[in-house]
């Protein structure tokens, strides 16, 4: 879907995204599998993807941030619209060019 595509690349990083997925691989590795990762990762954000069908269903709320310079911290909690269950995690941002960029968030 081209909105989704349009809003995803509006807020996401997804090299960067990718880089912190794969920071724990040495650096040979990560060189070997970024390409591959990052299409993964595309594709789970679109269409049918795991996480946009993981994310379809539930009511995002956006907390409180923590900035430090061009780093921010936000705190997100998805409710989980039949079950009412709640995940919580912390996306983290940087700004570049005046504009805060979605680096990472627990997919």
């Amino acid at each position: 879907n081209k909105s989704d595509t349009a809003s995803i690349e509006k807020y996401l990083d997804l090299d960067m995204f990718t880089q912190e997925k794969l920071k724990e691989l040495p650096d040979t590795e990560r060189v070997k599998v970024f390409p591959k990762v990052k299409e993964q990762l595309w594709n789970n954000f679109l269409g049918s993807g795991g996480t946009r069908l993981k994310w379809q269903n539930k009511m995002i709320v956006v907390n409180k941030e923590e900035i430090k310079g061009d780093r921010a911290l936000v705190e997100v909690t998805f409710v989980d619209q039949k079950t009412g269950r709640t995940e919580y995690t912390k996306a983290r941002l940087y700004k570049k060019n005046n504009r805060w960029w979605v680096y990472y968030i627990k997919d």
